[in-house]
């Protein structure tokens, strides 16, 4: 919600206020949405046939300096973002950071992949029904069919790259206006492939000062996770 709060401030409160108070609001509902999204989440894992791989616990030390990279790298694009490319959807460039940095071993290689193919796919179908003319209500109908699709995919435990081939065209079906459906579908992928390139490169930078931090206090040479 971050992103998209910044991309796109709510409105001020019914009695017009913007000051504390409204930003206190935002906290409070981005908190909320926070546990609901986490309850949601624990029902479906439980539900779900093939349970994700437990990582081991990280040290408080490592866990502090992967968030403050993570933060600096993601707060820098957001203010070269707002100050050069206000009028795109950069949102999808810091979410997709944020979603697919992992420093683990593998650097998280297989999911980048994969939401890259999917993105790719995705936005493709996404320019075809655009080029094709289809009203906008149409387009919202299409949007939810395949959120739906996309969630029930993600809850089966089938193939990352199929979820994301489902999710991108809806996304880019409920942030679309008459017109533009092309053009934010080609954003889209440029955006997403654009994240995936920056969260490989900032998991290896992570991994890379957490072994200079380890080294510098004699702890054995181990991935970041």
């Amino acid at each position: 919600m971050v992103p998209y709060n910044i991309h796109a401030p709510p409105l001020p409160l019914p009695n017009g206020d913007s000051g504390p108070l409204y930003y206190l609001a935002i906290l409070v509902i981005a908190l909320a949405a926070g546990f609901w999204a986490i309850a949601i989440l624990a029902f479906a894992l439980r539900r779900r046939k093939t349970k994700p791989v437990p990582l081991a616990p990280v040290p408080a030390p490592d866990a502090l300096l992967g968030a403050v990279l993570i933060a600096a790298v993601s707060g820098g694009l957001a203010i070269v973002a707002l100050t050069w490319f206000p009028a795109t959807m950069w949102v999808w460039l810091l979410l997709t950071i944020l979603l697919l940095t992992k420093p683990t071993k593998g650097l998280n290689l297989d999911q980048t992949r994969d939401r890259a193919v999917g993105t790719v796919i995705g936005a493709a179908a996404a320019g075809l029904v655009a080029v094709a003319g289809t009203p906008q209500p149409i387009k919202g109908l299409l949007a939810l069919l395949c959120i739906v699709v996309a969630l029930t995919v993600m809850l089966s435990g089938l193939p990352y790259w199929l979820y994301a081939s489902f999710l991108t065209p809806g996304v880019v079906f409920m942030d679309s206006s008459p017109g533009d459906g092309i053009e934010l579908a080609a954003e889209r992928a440029a955006l997403t492939l654009s994240g995936a390139a920056v969260a490989v490169g900032l998991s290896f930078l992570i991994n890379m000062v957490v072994h200079w931090r380890r080294r510098r206090a004699g702890v054995p040479r181990v991935p970041a996770t």
